[in-house]
């Protein structure tokens, strides 16, 4: 039998998103980028900040346990704004926290995050699709 030797990783991820309209035109509000929820801000509640533009920076640290838990120290920042120049003028959001990573060799199963943010500190549980079947759903908003 051989020794199996879990490492350390670090993950570092981010994302721009930019709106542009021609002269006079708005973006509707439910297609406005958002920062908020266990995806990207997660010390802030699902869809917290909302503007013409937004974004986002997440650092996470992640080290094993046990065979098939990890634990995870992150940070994440971001911003929304009317103007793509006004997203590096804007206060920057920023959450810190924890969490555990449950895992199978190939895949992740569920994370478990304890993050405090500037409104106060939030749980999230998240779990993906077990039997290979998509983890993400598209729920179309109709106003």
């Amino acid at each position: 039998r051989g020794l199996a030797f879990y490492t350390a990783e670090q993950a570092v991820r981010g994302r721009v998103a930019l709106s542009q309209t021609g002269a006079g035109n708005d973006v509707p509000f439910y297609l406005m980028p958002t920062l908020g929820g266990g995806n990207t801000l997660r010390g802030y509640g699902d869809y917290r900040f909302r503007d013409r533009n937004a974004a986002f920076v997440s650092a996470e640290y992640r080290w094993p346990v046990f065979r098939m838990m990890d634990a995870a120290l992150f940070a994440d920042a971001g911003s929304v704004a009317p103007t793509a120049s006004g997203l590096w003028r804007e206060r920057l959001e920023q959450d810190f926290g924890f969490g555990l990573r449950f895992h199978t060799p190939t895949r992740t199963v569920a994370h478990i995050d304890v993050a405090k943010g500037r409104e106060g500190t939030r749980v999230s549980l998240r779990l993906t699709a077990l039997l290979g079947g998509s983890s993400r759903h598209v729920i179309p908003y109709v106003p």
